[in-house]
């Protein structure tokens, strides 16, 4: 069986050639530049194709299957190169970025005044410029990003596929906990980012929404569950808990918390993955720092001419 290869296609808001016509052209030229490809790789220049140069924006090499990429890592090639696409089963997903940034929902805090309001929620189209590049800046020391987006992957098959839950028992429930600013909100939009692209061939519209749970508590009393039933009233109309969403096949729940031994059981019996996200490893923070540096020398902000093994060296002496 061959192993899968992912290409993600980002094509310009103004380019009206076809999708099917797009993909034929981009895997053509995947082909005469196989021999120069690695996973990682992102390409955003095309001057010898102008169709790839009028419509695409940039085309990213992403992941193999891990057995894939072990074969293809060795001692002389830490950068995976691909050689030769017939080898591979390639996936090509065309894809453009919605622009129009984040919609915000306001809701009542009870106190009557038309200006006491708190924004419950943010609502985005996927994929979306603001989450662009997300997914490439997160850094774990395990295959987290990986894992979840192939049980995501796997969930909403599960589901369009319409397998019987009573049979095979999934709930499309993920949490993530651990302490704050460790990446667990960032990483719910960059999974649903990702899958957004995945899955357009089944799913043409993608929305993501983000319900901020502290504005949901209100300073007056008996006003926190109105609020909450304010917010689903609006947009959901009549659901009253936040599993009532499950009954749509469609739907997929990422929940992150910074306190761990406060999450009710009942909740924690319900969610497939329940994933602790810590602080990162002295390698970690390495590759988080080593990554701000070439941004900056891509941004012409540093010399590119300096000692970069020599730098690296010193930044990991220091992340020790």
């Amino acid at each position: 069986m061959q192993p899968t290869l992912h290409i993600e296609v980002l094509k310009h808001l103004t380019s009206k050639c076809k999708v099917q016509d797009l993909r034929v052209c981009v895997s053509n030229y995947l082909k005469e530049k196989a021999e120069s490809l690695f996973i990682g790789q992102t390409l955003v220049n095309f001057p010898d194709n102008v169709t790839l140069q009028d419509n695409v924006k940039q085309i990213d090499i992403c992941e193999l299957d891990d057995s894939a990429l072990s074969e293809l890592r060795n001692e002389h090639d830490v950068k995976c190169k691909l050689n030769n696409l017939e080898l591979f089963k390639v996936e090509i997903y065309i894809y453009y970025l919605d622009p129009n940034g984040v919609q915000s929902e306001d809701v009542d805090n009870g106190s009557g005044e038309p200006s006491d309001t708190t924004c419950s929620s943010n609502h985005y189209v996927l994929p979306s410029e603001e989450f662009h590049g997300l997914w490439e800046s997160l850094v774990f020391d395990n295959n987290i990003k990986e894992m979840l987006l192939k049980y995501a992957e796997t969930s909403m098959k599960f589901s369009h596929s319409k397998v019987k839950s009573n049979i095979i028992s999934w709930n499309r429930v993920v949490l993530l906990h651990g302490p704050p600013g460790t990446g667990k909100t960032s990483l719910c939009k960059a999974v649903a980012q990702k899958l957004s692209i995945r899955l357009q061939s089944k799913y043409k519209i993608t929305e993501f929404i983000e319900i901020n749970s502290h504005s949901l508590f209100s300073k007056y009393f008996s006003e926190s569950g109105k609020l909450v039933q304010k917010m689903f009233n609006k947009k959901f109309l009549v659901f009253i808990s936040i599993f009532y969403l499950l009954r749509y096949p469609n739907v997929l729940i990422f929940t992150t918390s910074n306190l761990t031994g406060a999450i009710d059981l009942a909740f924690l019996d319900r969610a497939d993955i329940k994933q602790y996200i810590g602080f990162p490893s002295a390698a970690a923070i390495f590759n988080i720092f080593s990554s701000c540096v070439e941004e900056l020398k891509r941004s012409g902000l540093v010399m590119t001419d300096m000692d970069c093994d020599k730098q690296k060296r010193r930044l990991m002496n220091a992340c020790q």
